[in-house]
């Protein structure tokens, strides 16, 4: 496993983002309960599950983060992780801390967009600012990984509650960072397909920016994705860059590239084809998917399943019996496919990609 790790955590003061709050509401079906972000989801600890392996207007918030001094200095973020992860800008104890995505307006700024909404069930609407959420975790027994969760909604809306905030209460008891990317949706934008892949890119740029601080690794910096947020992460995994170092912004000289993705119910506008181009320095990608997925096939699933196999990319496909478009949202007792990430865990342990 390596050298021991130590992680020191420095309560700053004025450290982190500005605090905003997430739903207390449960999403549509959902059997969640609490604040966005708190530890303690018994849904998720139900044991078993079924399943064979194959193979804005906007809203304010904080600028975007100076990308850290060490960082700056040496952007390599092919190097190991360092022996000590210090956490300097601790993250929120509730709720969530919003950090915009981009110093001034995004690319493709929608400027008379409609108002941004968030409804009862905790779906945000309208998006054209985009924004990073960061949800709490237990920072006492930090594992330096990270995740960025794209949430779904078929580009016309975000599922924060169902699949962001319950994803952090899964994995926030475990040591594990997770964020939730805000991408454009609706109203906020004219292209939400390109405007997603931007915001995207820009995520992972901004959580690596900010590794050191936020006490993570630069080689465990993950995507989860759910539905036409799975669109958004195919579309990374084959159109990532490594940074130009000519950028004036220090933040857009660093990789886009995420260290793996779990992809859930993969979507691509009810189509069973893929048209992903990838290649074969794809990162890892783990996909679960229903059999019984009425809105994503299963057939595009085990299309970029074999895509990847063929360039020699490392890959996994989970297969679900049943469940539907909904299986894998861990916050629901339900869900036939709730405890998902028990299986992802391991599967990147046993691949060397986390310790």
């Amino acid at each position: 496993m390596g050298a021991r790790r130590f992680i020191v955590i420095a309560w700053l003061a004025g450290a982190c983002a500005a605090q905003g709050r997430s739903s207390d509401r449960p999403g549509s079906g959902s059997a969640m309960a609490g604040a966005g972000g708190q530890a303690g989801d018994a849904a998720s600890a139900a044991a078993g599950s079924t399943g064979g392996g194959l193979g804005s207007g906007g809203s304010a918030g904080a600028a975007p983060p100076a990308v850290d001094a060490a960082l700056e200095a040496s952007p390599s973020t092919d190097g190991n992780a360092p022996e000590a992860l210090v956490i300097t800008e601790p993250a929120p104890t509730t709720g969530f801390a919003e950090i915009r995505l981009y110093p001034g307006d995004p690319p493709n700024f929608v400027a008379n967009a409609p108002r941004e909404s968030t409804n009862a069930a905790g779906q945000v609407m309208n998006v054209s600012v985009p924004m990073l959420r960061r949800y709490p975790y237990d920072e006492s027994m930090a594992t330096g990984t990270g995740f960025v969760v794209f949430p779904g909604g078929g580009y016309t809306e975000l599922e924060f509650e169902v699949n962001v905030a319950a994803m952090s209460r899964r994995l926030g008891p475990l040591g594990i960072a997770v964020f939730g990317l805000k991408y454009r949706v609706g109203g906020g934008t004219r292209d939400a397909p390109r405007d997603a892949l931007l915001d995207a890119k820009r995520a992972i740029r901004l959580v690596r920016s900010k590794a050191a601080s936020w006490g993570l690794a630069l080689d465990r910096i993950g995507v989860i994705s759910y539905s036409a947020g799975s669109h958004v992460a195919m579309n990374l995994v084959a159109g990532f860059d490594r940074g130009d170092p000519a950028a004036a912004d220090a933040i857009e000289r660093l990789s886009s590239r995420p260290d793996f993705v779990a992809s859930m119910c993969t979507w691509s506008f009810g189509s069973a084809t893929s048209t992903f181009k990838f290649t074969a320095d794809a990162p890892p990608v783990f996909l679960c998917h229903a059999q019984d997925d009425n809105i994503a096939p299963i057939a595009l699933a085990f299309m970029i399943d074999q895509q990847l196999k063929s360039l020699g990319v490392l890959e996994h496909l989970e297969v679900y019996p049943t469940g539907g478009h909904t299986a894998f949202r861990v916050g629901e007792p339900n869900a036939p496919g709730r405890n998902w990430p028990d299986k992802f865990l391991p599967w990147l342990k046993d691949n060397h990609l986390t310790p």
